[in-house]
């Protein structure tokens, strides 16, 4: 399907089992869309609509910069290295995923699941950005998130459980209702943050 140009197309429950390399979705419609499995290297969806859609095991590095992805299922995806900027991917599951240095800079992800439900290995989100996303309500429990860029992000009602937060600076921030159950946030800054109702249960505090 590669240089196939679907801009602008209304694909609602198209099913794409041969695949979406290297197409163009810009601004397509491809709400409650079966792409599970796909590889979807070099595919451009900048503004398409998601929603609902199933992505499942889909694989490959790809442009969501701008998409709508409410509801999408999305368990297991490998797209190391994708760019989601400015994306909104509210509700999306993401159990499992491999989106190590995939780009989030002021995505939308309230409520999203990056937890290991469901005996998956746990979502890989080594060194992605992001920076000023919105994560209120967002599960990353048991996530790998070494050198991930949380600076500016949201996370009021989160849920950051059992993860290594040694040495980062969570400054100036709204982490109301956060949950660090279980974390090691040994050397961890919270200066100046709000952190009323916090769970700190379990969690490393060691200086």
């Amino acid at each position: 399907m590669s240089n196939t140009n679907f801009t602008g197309a209304n694909l609602r429950e198209a099913d794409f089992f041969n695949g979406v390399a290297g197409a163009n979705f810009t601004r397509a419609d491809l709400t409650f869309a079966d792409l599970m499995g796909c590889n979807i290297s070099g595919t451009n969806f900048t503004g398409a609509i998601l929603n609902h859609s199933d992505m499942a095991y889909t694989h490959g590095l790809a442009n969501f910069s701008g998409a709508s992805m409410l509801s999408t299922q999305a368990k297991l995806m490998n797209s190391q290295g994708s760019n989601f900027q400015g994306a909104f991917l509210r509700n999306t599951l993401l159990h499992g995923v491999n989106l190590s240095n995939a780009n989030f800079e002021k995505a939308f992800m309230e409520e999203v699941r990056f937890n290991n439900l469901d005996h998956t290995a746990p979502s890989n989100l080594t060194n992605a950005n992001f920076f000023q996303a919105n994560l209120v309500r967002a599960d990353l429990a048991n996530a790998i998130i070494t050198g991930a860029n949380l600076e500016a992000a949201q996370l009021s009602d989160a849920t950051l459980e059992g993860l290594n937060l040694s040495g980062r600076k969570f400054e100036n921030l709204d982490l109301q209702h956060t949950s660090f159950y279980g974390s090691n946030m040994t050397g961890t800054s919270f200066m100046g943050s709000r952190l009323m109702h916090a769970d700190m249960r379990y969690a490393n505090l060691t200086n």
